[in-house]
């Protein structure tokens, strides 16, 4: 990690806390900052798709339709968008946030880092018998 990172992700988090919603028929191939797109079809969302709010630059693709893990997107009236459940990557950055009403919200890492230990306990639990 270089000196500046945390600097970078700090600014990052502050500038992209809202969240824009666009729709279209397919997800585009570069993706801005601070806009979530989402794929439909025939007015059914499918998926969504944003850049990591923490600044990596690593592209978040959600299902929102199927199998497990899936996601429930609501948009309203003037773009705001939530998603649920929260957006939690387990690889690279480990970013876990919330998007309400069009805004980032941010988990905190202490509190993502127990439920994180809880959970790989729990599935260990279970994987063993």
């Amino acid at each position: 990690m270089n000196w500046w990172q945390p600097i970078r992700n700090w600014y990052y988090r502050w500038r992209y806390r809202k969240v824009v919603c666009v729709t279209d028929t397919d997800l585009p191939e570069r993706l801005r900052p601070g806009v979530c797109y989402v794929a439909m079809d025939q007015d059914t969302p499918w998926a969504a798709s944003l850049q990591c709010p923490c600044g990596c630059g690593e592209l978040i693709i959600l299902n929102l339709v199927g199998n497990h893990p899936v996601w429930k997107l609501t948009m309203s009236g003037d773009n705001p968008i939530t998603l649920h459940p929260s957006v939690w990557r387990t690889r690279g950055c480990e970013s876990h946030f919330w998007v309400r009403q069009g805004r980032i919200v941010w988990v905190s890492p202490h509190w993502s880092k127990r439920l994180h230990q809880q959970v790989n306990r729990l599935l260990r639990l279970i994987f063993r018998y």
